[in-house]
């Protein structure tokens, strides 16, 4: 896409706060001015809904922690987490679990189960066809495989407790969270074992 620049002078102090806002969520003056008349085009031709603007300030621990959050995640799972995306994850995980309708924990009488059995609880057996997919997109490299190995480590602890060597059919939504409905689903560990097998 051919490009062409835009050049203008505005005051000192708007200037210093355009500069921090691209520093804080990491982007560059050139994505912040074409984010900002994108918004204002958009706007004007199709009546879209007001943005607004959060801003607060943490201390330099709590950033140095962001931060240092921010560089595991990436070390991790392979792909850059920005700030904005974090924050905003908190926040719609947040009113997501402020719902009425979202039921985290599993028990009671069957009313209250029934509820919370698919809107709130976590289900085991869908992590076999996601990491086959995510192995599919990514060739089977080497690199997919033991991004793969690490993130089944947890699955150790999990066959753990409930019944040893085992999965089980569902966890709690919420935390703190523990394995329910049947303590040795089937479904739960052929999947996993359909993914342990593709990594060898």
């Amino acid at each position: 896409m051919e490009t062409k620049g835009i050049t203008c002078k505005i005051p000192l102090d708007l200037h210093n706060r355009v500069s921090e806002d691209i520093r804080q969520s990491e982007s560059t003056m050139s994505k912040f001015i074409e984010m900002v008349i994108n918004e204002h085009y958009m706007k004007g031709a199709n009546g879209m809904s007001k943005m607004r603007t959060m801003a607060f300030q943490v201390s330099e621990e709590f950033f140095q922690r962001i931060k240092d959050y921010l560089t595991r995640y990436e070390q991790t799972y392979g792909k850059k987490l920005s700030q904005k995306d974090f924050v905003f994850g908190l926040i719609e995980q947040a009113l997501e679990e402020a719902d009425e309708e979202f039921h985290p924990f599993y028990g009671g009488e069957m009313i209250k189960r029934d509820l919370a059995y698919h809107q709130g609880t976590v289900w085991v057996f869908p992590l076999g066809a996601y990491y086959l997919a995510y192995l599919k997109v990514h060739g089977y490299s080497e690199e997919a495989r033991q991004h793969v190995r690490k993130q089944l480590e947890v699955m150790e602890s999990a066959m753990r407790e409930g019944c040893i060597g085992q999965l089980p059919e569902i966890y709690d939504g919420g935390n703190p969270t523990s394995s329910k409905g049947c303590f040795a689903q089937a479904w739960s560990v052929g999947e996993i074992l359909r993914v342990y097998e593709a990594v060898e």
